[in-house]
């Protein structure tokens, strides 16, 4: 979801875009609202979990390096994918405008080449103590990083569908009401008087 550091990044409005469905605020509106902060905090909680957990597993059947390593990469591939989060609050990232934004774009793929560098090549696996992984670590620290993005995703899912189902709740209250108000012998009366008034 939107934090007030990838905003920047990832919330610019796109061609045919409203400012609203590019994930602003209005002016003057607060950033941080405690619904936002409880979003933030069940994100940052999924993280915590996901890296944590692969670590402990990682630690079960490999060196204690390669664990932290596989950790480091899991949570950096977490990071990657909660900025498309980030585009947009209510809206599904799976979307032709999501596609427009250059800078994340470019932005991610450094973080990504950068993270291959640190973690394959010999020069910076000394300077940051990393091993190498296997083809199967970056498929775990993929898949496992991957998933903040398809929570939030079923999320705005339900909360789309709730919402719908809200709106659809409410016309229909406001169309019983306004055919109980017009059925009334009071309106009926007034409705008489309109019409044999000259």
């Amino acid at each position: 979801m939107p934090t007030p550091s990838l905003r920047t990044w990832t919330g610019e409005p796109t061609t045919g875009e409203r400012r609203s469905d590019a994930g602003h605020d209005e002016p003057g509106a607060r950033i941080l609202t405690l619904v936002r902060f409880g979003r933030l905090f069940a994100l940052g909680l999924i993280m915590a979990i996901g890296t944590l957990g692969v670590l402990a597993l990682a630690l079960e059947v490999t060196t204690e390096a390669r664990a932290l390593t596989l950790a480091f990469t899991t949570f950096v591939f977490f990071q990657v994918f909660n900025a498309f989060n980030a585009r947009n609050e209510d809206l599904s990232v799976l979307r032709r405008q999501s596609l427009r934004n250059r800078r994340l774009w470019v932005a991610l793929a450094a973080v990504v080449a950068l993270q291959v560098l640190i973690v394959q090549v010999g020069a910076f696996q000394g300077l940051f103590e990393t091993e190498s992984l296997t083809a199967t670590g970056w498929l775990v620290a993929v898949g496992v990083g991957s998933s903040i993005l398809w929570i939030e995703e079923l999320h705005k899912f339900v909360r789309g569908v709730a919402s719908s189902h809200s709106r659809r709740s409410a016309a229909t209250t406001m169309r019983d009401r306004s055919g109980n108000l017009r059925s009334s012998p009071s309106y009926v009366a007034e409705s008489s008087r309109r019409v044999d008034t000259p």
